[in-house]
């Protein structure tokens, strides 16, 4: 139920990397550089004694997230109101095509 150790690694590198290429504007501009948030007190994915522990991690990290990136966002190009954006047309996820629509199409043992 945790994070994998190397997704939260992943994240917690990616992050590291948008605050890089942000530090400059944000010490021009007098903003604090913030530090990649961390799950829990040691970035431990492990660290949750129960159900309740982990909803509360999970909540408090994803607070964290989106408030270092909203820190960060600025620095990076937004884009254009005049780009052409493409209709997206939904498609099924390659390999779940082969899957029965219903129960009833379940082959039979």
């Amino acid at each position: 139920m945790s994070p994998k150790p190397e997704a939260l690694t992943s994240i917690t590198k990616k992050l590291a990397k948008l605050r890089d290429k942000a530090q400059d504007y944000l010490v021009e501009n007098g903003l604090a550089v913030p530090k990649p948030p961390l799950w829990g007190k040691n970035n431990d994915p492990e660290e949750w004694l129960n159900v309740n522990d982990f909803e509360i991690l999970s909540t408090a990290y994803r607070h964290e997230v989106e408030g270092f990136l909203r820190r960060v966002a600025p620095y990076f190009p937004k884009a254009s109101k005049t780009e052409d954006i493409e209709e997206y047309e939904p498609c099924t996820p390659p390999g779940i095509s082969g899957y029965p629509a219903s129960v009833s199409e379940l082959p039979t043992p």
